[in-house]
């Protein structure tokens, strides 16, 4: 609105009538809007960024708990493998041992 006053008060000074001081003001007004408008459906707002930034953040935190789930899960199975093979190991020992006692 300020800026209005003074384009406003610019345009008397230079000897323009107040109402078509006033008219200029008001078609720049339009010619602003209509440019904004042509761009308006492109430009994001805080609240689309904030939006944006919460799926992300959403996305984010569904990944690491899928990550941390198939990590446990694979742990668990190199543990069963682990013992698995240490009793293995430790019956092919036993009978190797009681092979070379005999």
């Amino acid at each position: 609105m300020r800026m209005d006053l003074e384009v406003v008060d610019a345009l008397r000074a230079a000897g323009v009538p107040d109402d078509k001081a006033r008219a200029v003001v008001a078609s720049l007004h339009r010619e602003i809007d209509q440019r904004y408008a042509l761009h308006a459906a492109q430009l994001a707002t805080r609240g689309d960024l904030a939006d944006g930034i919460g799926g992300v953040k959403l996305a984010i935190a569904q990944l690491e708990t899928k990550a941390m789930t198939g990590i446990a899960e694979m742990r668990v199975e190199l543990i069963k493998w682990f013992l698995g093979s240490m009793i293995a190991m430790t019956g092919i020992i036993l009978a190797s041992v009681r092979v070379m006692i005999r």
